[in-house]
């Protein structure tokens, strides 16, 4: 009834009958169709597709039925230096050195591929690349980006945190949680206070 809580805050208000229809909804369960992205993942049945000597794995059918659908040839294998360097760009926003390109090349063994992903998954420059789209969410730089533009000398320790975050393989969940509410858990530790502080990253104001 306090009308600083009643909402919208501004225009047309709910009317009373609306309000206990409302209320008389929840407390039965709120019962309401169920957003796709949280509905429970069910397999698929993998489809026929005509060239099945183009597939070497599950995912491959529904890619090349998607292509026979629209009546497109799918493209050849890529050689070793171009795999080589789709890959590093992918996993860690870098070209591959010719060293490594040569590395890969020469590598014959039949899970050559298999130890390229292995290897580019345990590069730090992994957590630099995927962390940047978690930073940019935060908003994370290095000044305070606002108004005054204060310096903010100790930021990079926020940084560093997720980036290590993500080359450690840290669980979403565990990682959001210490994100939002890490001071706020039991025993806390420095880390976890680190990720939620305030004067390293502007979450606050996202």
């Amino acid at each position: 009834e306090d009308p600083d809580l009643r909402m919208p805050p501004e225009g047309d208000r709910l009317s009373e009958e609306e309000v206990q229809a409302l209320s008389a909804w929840i407390e039965q369960g709120a019962n309401w169709d169920v957003h796709w992205a949280y509905e429970a993942i069910e397999a698929s049945e993998a489809p026929e597709v005509e060239q099945s000597d183009w597939i070497r794995n599950e995912i491959d059918r529904f890619v090349l039925a998607r292509l026979e659908d629209s009546g497109i040839e799918p493209s050849g294998v890529a050689d070793r230096p171009t795999l080589m360097k789709r890959l590093s760009y992918d996993l860690l926003g870098l070209p591959p050195t010719p060293e490594e390109v040569d590395f890969f090349v020469k590598d014959r063994s039949s899970d050559a591929y298999g130890k390229l992903v292995d290897r580019l998954l345990s590069s730090e420059h992994f957590g630099e690349r995927w962390g940047r789209h978690w930073l940019d969410k935060a908003r994370y730089a290095d000044s305070d980006g606002y108004e005054k533009d204060n310096h903010r000398p100790d930021a990079w320790l926020y940084r560093d945190w997720v980036v290590n975050a993500i080359n450690q393989d840290m669980p979403f969940d565990q990682f959001t949680i210490e994100q939002l509410a890490g001071d706020m858990l039991p025993g806390a530790t420095v880390s976890q206070k680190l990720a939620t502080d305030r004067k390293s990253t502007r979450l606050n104001s996202s």
